[in-house]
């Protein structure tokens, strides 16, 4: 594939505003072109694209700042090192590209189109999810860096994350797969536990929950346990009314994902994770609730 070099000013937001166009109706254009950028004699490959400077004359990809650095530090501790997405060169050009684009509300539908295209490709058949060469899923970032600064877009970042698929590089940790799904890679999960600790419990990020836990099944991260210890819903969901939001919004979510589970995924969830984040009055006015909605 030959390298895609988007050239910046991203001091200018016509010039952020030109590159998000470029990728969406360009190199992102339509499912033939994205598959044949994604894949090379019938295998997935990395794609080489890079966020560049414009002007420097030495085509230097754009740098990440101090503070986005710390960031994704703070996102990653969360999880074994192992495990976690070390951004390399292209993938922090998509950070500090993304950092700067997110801002500025007027770009944000040029975000969602090119996030869209991309999971489009991604929930076709035989479609390998476009990564770069450290295994970061391209439009990881974008996606979690919309949501950090532009949190009412939930919806297309959630529809983003559930349509990764990647390899499964970890099979000492989950052996009988050979692809993670969306919210099973341990980087996903970090991206959520960030979003949970900095944004607290609202109807965005309880949304975001019951997908997560949509997509699990025969068993669960390990890190679970200590995802509620530091940011539990469990007050939120003693307010009025709130209870009964999160068992619409899962029964809702959990339903678009019901071919990936059998009946023994509800009780799982039931079973090891509900009881983690409420009190058990509540757990038993909703469990035959949930167990006649999604058995």
């Amino acid at each position: 594939m030959d390298p895609i070099q988007l050239q910046i000013d991203i001091q200018s937001k016509d010039s952020l505003l030109a590159a998000l166009n470029d990728l969406s109706y360009n190199h992102f254009s339509h499912y033939p072109k994205i598959h044949k950028q994604a894949k090379q004699n019938q295998k997935a490959h990395p794609i080489d694209l890079t966020f560049v400077q414009v002007g420097d004359g030495a085509d230097t990809p754009l740098l990440m700042k101090p503070e986005e650095g710390e960031m994704i530090n703070r996102i990653m501790s969360v999880i074994e090192k192992r495990y976690s997405l070390a951004p390399e060169e292209q993938t922090q050009s998509e950070i500090a590209f993304f950092a700067e684009a997110c801002l500025h509300a007027e770009l944000v539908p040029a975000i969602r189109t090119w996030l869209r295209r991309l999971a489009t490709y991604n929930y076709g058949s035989y479609s390998p999810t476009m990564c770069y060469q450290d295994y970061t899923p391209v439009g990881y970032w974008a996606s979690l860096l919309l949501a950090i600064h532009q949190p009412q877009e939930m919806e297309i970042v959630l529809n983003y994350l559930s349509s990764l698929i990647m390899p499964n590089r970890f099979r000492h940790r989950r052996n009988w797969q050979d692809n993670l799904y969306g919210f099973e890679h341990p980087s996903i999960f970090a991206g959520c536990h960030y979003l949970y600790q900095t944004q607290g419990w609202n109807e965005q990020t309880l949304k975001l929950l019951c997908v997560q836990l949509s997509h699990y099944w025969y068993n669960l991260p390990e890190e679970i346990p200590d995802l509620f210890k530091s940011c539990n819903p469990k007050e939120y969901l003693l307010e009025p009314g709130n209870l009964e939001s999160f068992v619409e919004i899962f029964i809702a979510c959990y339903s678009a994902f019901e071919a990936q589970h059998d009946q023994g995924d509800i009780q799982l969830i039931i079973e090891e994770v509900l009881p983690l984040i409420m009190e058990c009055d509540q757990l038993e006015n909703i469990r035959d609730k949930l167990l006649s909605a999604l058995e």
